[in-house]
């Protein structure tokens, strides 16, 4: 038998065994079985926060136990020794993902230097801008005297041609410093531009490279269901895209690890629930195949659970 299935000593009567598998959606109390194997759980280590499970299995001579797992990871490893193993295939993973990790830390690296390039250019030109405005001001306090003494003059008969003249000698002179600004700050804006779309154009192949790793990473995830059917989390969730940790939390590493080890969770409680609105795609396909009277449609325990706080998961630990 698997050496990650941890018996229970003594076993439990048959009267104490669940009927059915309940639904790893509901909030429930979790059976008193689960209650026991999670009471087993080691200790060290644990933080408050981090989400565990456990799923109370029977192997092929009827003995009664269970196997522990983790959403995401733990302590930086996706492999931690007592909890079983992630969907993915790790060395599927390893073939392409630290050479992909490097090449992003490389275009991150770019993208850090294109982007302080921009800055010195960006804080002259709102410099810039600023020493125009108060140009301007300048101006128009200057302008706005020169008017009054003009009306003055007017008032008093003096040449009318002479003063009109030094009207549209104001209207040159502003028409000459608007003319200054704008060839000064088109170059300075020109500049920011070239280094703006340089920077965008190292964001997008980021952002694209990106992308293309979460595909390859979401294609090492085959998720098997109690018929022997596998499918990746693309599959599961198209024609939309998986959301991020899909396939990560304890319920489908945990039934994973039992389908491909013939173990049978389905008298069994999965110590958990699954809280957000899509992974319930991956667990309502390894559930799949369970007998039809212990499946539930997680839409309607999500009806009842909008509320946040009440979708945590149950297998919190937090002792210590």
């Amino acid at each position: 038998m698997p050496a990650l299935v941890t018996y229970f000593d003594p076993q439990p009567a048959s009267g104490e065994l669940p009927a059915r598998l309940a639904s790893p959606f509901s909030h429930a109390e979790p059976h008193v079985l689960a209650r026991r194997a999670a009471a087993q759980l080691p200790t060290e280590g644990l933080r408050e926060g981090k989400m565990f499970g456990v799923l109370v299995v029977a192997d092929s001579a009827g003995r009664i136990g269970f196997v522990r797992g983790f959403s995401g990871m733990f302590d930086g490893r996706w492999e931690v020794p007592g909890f079983v193993p992630p969907v993915f295939g790790l060395d599927a993973r390893a073939a392409f993902w630290p050479a992909g990790e490097a090449e992003l830390g490389v275009i991150a690296a770019q993208l850090a230097v294109a982007s302080e390039r921009v800055v010195p250019i960006e804080l002259a030109l709102a410099a810039l801008r600023a020493a125009h405005a108060r140009e301007r001001a300048a101006l128009r306090v200057r302008h706005q005297a020169n008017r009054l003494v003009r009306r003055a003059a007017r008032d008093r008969g003096e040449d009318v041609h002479a003063l009109d003249q030094a009207s549209r000698g104001d209207t040159a002179e502003e028409r000459r410093l608007r003319a200054r600004h704008e060839s000064e700050r088109t170059r300075l804006e020109a500049q920011v531009q070239e280094l703006v779309t340089a920077r965008d154009a190292i964001a997008a192949r980021r952002a694209e490279r990106s992308r293309g790793l979460l595909v390859q990473i979401q294609d090492t995830y085959v998720l098997a269901s109690a018929r022997g059917e596998h499918r990746t989390l693309r599959e599961l969730f198209a024609p939309d895209e998986p959301p991020g940790g899909a396939g990560d939390c304890a319920a489908p590493k945990l039934l994973a690890y039992a389908y491909r080890h013939g173990l049978r969770p389905p008298r069994s409680r999965s110590a958990g629930a699954v809280h957000h609105r899509r992974p319930a795609q991956a667990c309502r396909h390894v559930l799949s195949g369970v007998p039809r009277q212990v499946r539930t449609d997680p839409r309607a325990h999500a009806r009842r659970a909008r509320d946040g706080s009440r979708a945590e998961l149950r297998a919190r630990r937090d002792r210590g």
